[in-house]
């Protein structure tokens, strides 16, 4: 069958430099190298890492004295970032998007801004990010807004107010969340809003959906984890309800068991998160081709 692959598919820059600097300190090294935290959240690159004596390490008692620790692509938070400096040779892989987001929080929050990110709480990289902040507002959701501008219109606010975004952050948050706060201020507080959204994932979305009308199936390849995979998914599967979120080939092989069939004549859409890595993605436009 015909394969479909957009443009941007697969690793966003960030993680392309990422890997090519880990691996080369793991040839410089002669020895293991430990990443604090897993470097991008997909388990098969993960365990790809291990393979190759990157190990991830979930708690810092688990990197040996003196190793080479790396920080994950997401950032850390700053005052982890500081100790861990003090224990370990540190590699800083932060994506670059990342560490000038979280350098833009700390110059607003330093300027007296109370500091509103759209993202998810949880989010490694919105841990990071809050560290920067001195006072801070995470909204993950639209009833979140609603709650928080409720209170903006109570006087429970602030003088100045800076809004910006997760990386990976749907774009429909990040407007929402700047209509709505700035809908909502009363006069005389201080607003700026910075789209920190990054343009690759939003690129990759928009040649995915160029192509997807060409196709009789979609394949979205990402790990549970990672917030730009459901975002992408969330957005095609919105445009076709034939369209299915996997982790590899296995997870190909488990919709085709479920009574999905594929002809020869049939063009299927095949799109990776910017955490999948190329590996993953070969390997099912290979079994896909082959049909």
């Amino acid at each position: 069958m015909k394969v479909l692959v957009p443009r941007h598919s697969g690793f966003c820059p960030g993680v392309k430099t990422a890997e090519k600097e880990i691996f080369r300190q793991r040839e410089n090294s002669g020895g293991a190298i430990y990443v604090f935290g897993e470097l991008i959240h997909n388990k098969s690159y993960i365990s790809h890492l291990r393979d190759n004596d990157i190990i991830t390490a979930r708690e810092r008692s688990e990197i040996p004295p003196g190793a080479v620790t790396a920080i994950r692509t997401h950032g850390m938070d700053r005052g982890e970032e500081e100790q861990l400096r003090k224990s370990f040779e540190v590699i800083d892989l932060t994506c670059v998007k990342v560490k000038k987001l979280q350098e833009l929080i700390r110059g607003f929050s330093d300027n007296g801004y109370h500091i509103v990110i759209a993202g998810k709480k949880d989010h490694p990289e919105v841990l990071g990010l809050i560290s920067y902040a001195e006072s801070f507002t995470v909204i993950e959701n639209l009833r979140e807004l609603d709650e928080y501008t409720g209170g903006l219109g109570e006087g429970k606010g602030y003088g100045k107010i800076a809004v910006v975004s997760q990386t990976t952050s749907p774009e429909e948050l990040f407007d929402a969340v700047c209509a709505k706060i700035g809908a909502a201020l009363p006069v005389g507080v201080e607003f700026k809003a910075v789209n920190s959204i990054c343009p690759v994932t939003t690129l990759r979305e928009q040649c995915a959906i160029g192509l997807q009308d060409g196709a009789d199936i979609t394949f979205v390849i990402g790990d549970e984890k990672s917030s730009n995979s459901k975002k992408l998914f969330e957005i095609l599967k919105r445009r076709s309800d034939n369209t299915w979120f996997v982790e590899d080939l296995d997870g190909v092989k488990k919709v085709l068991s479920g009574g999905m069939e594929l002809r020869p004549e049939m063009t299927a859409l095949v799109v990776s998160s910017s955490s999948t890595p190329a590996f993953v993605e070969q390997k099912i436009r290979d079994f896909l081709l082959n049909i």
